[in-house]
């Protein structure tokens, strides 16, 4: 009798209820449906671990750009300082020059007035002798 009901698109289940479906295609359909069912659970949760992926490489994108601009603004105040150094350099470099001019001048002077005095101190010398 299956046959039959067979031969017109009809089958039995294994509860001998008429189907219209092949009770093998039947099982091979949910067999199909349950495997469905892990499989999208399966990629939703893989796009889970993708959401997850790209928000924590978005933060750490985000963590290096703060990174990079605080290492070129520290970079930038280096610059700025090595300048400012190189500035106060010259400055003390002429100081010392200038420093040096005036020395110089004023051992001339010195030596000058030793000469002035001994000279000074011979007159002084004639004239007390003079008297």
């Amino acid at each position: 009798m299956s046959d039959e009901l067979a031969q017109v698109g009809l089958f039995l289940d294994e509860f001998n209820k008429i189907r219209i479906i092949d009770p093998a295609v039947f099982a091979q359909a949910n067999d199909l449906k349950d495997n469905y069912k892990i499989f999208d659970e399966n990629i939703k949760g893989l796009q889970q671990t993708i959401d997850s992926l790209i928000k924590t490489l978005s933060d750490l994108g985000h963590n290096v750009d703060r990174e990079k601009m605080i290492a070129i603004g520290l970079r930038n105040s280096l610059k700025s300082i090595v300048k400012d150094r190189e500035c106060q350099q010259q400055k003390l470099q002429a100081l010392i020059m200038e420093k040096t001019m005036e020395l110089e001048r004023l051992q001339l002077e010195y030596h000058s007035l030793q000469l002035v005095e001994v000279e000074q101190q011979e007159l002084i010398e004639y004239l007390s002798e003079m008297r």
